[in-house]
């Protein structure tokens, strides 16, 4: 184990100059990262608790209506972020 943390630590000191610059910096590359992260798990839960869902007891019923509750909010919350990151870019006026 120790043999792989010392590999890993040396591929990434390598590798730091070579990696990619953000034109906007790190921490909106960063949240932009989390979108793509908000964006799966909008579309799991959607998936999971969407109208083909098939419950096996009431308890999973409630359940699917609370996760696609969430996934619905996920949906609108990742669109807020994003449009406010691409404003800072001049994408929307």
């Amino acid at each position: 184990m120790r043999s792989f943390g010392l590999l890993l630590y040396e591929m990434v000191i390598e590798t730091w100059g070579t990696w990619p610059s953000h034109g906007e910096g790190i921490f909106p590359a960063e949240l932009r990262a989390a979108v793509a992260d908000l964006r799966h798990v909008h579309g799991a839960l959607a998936e999971w608790c969407g109208p083909t869902f098939s419950a096996s007891s009431e308890y999973e019923v409630r359940l699917a209506g609370v996760g696609a509750s969430i996934a619905l909010a996920i949906g609108e919350l990742t669109d807020r972020l994003e449009v406010e990151l691409d404003s800072w870019q001049g994408r929307l006026s």
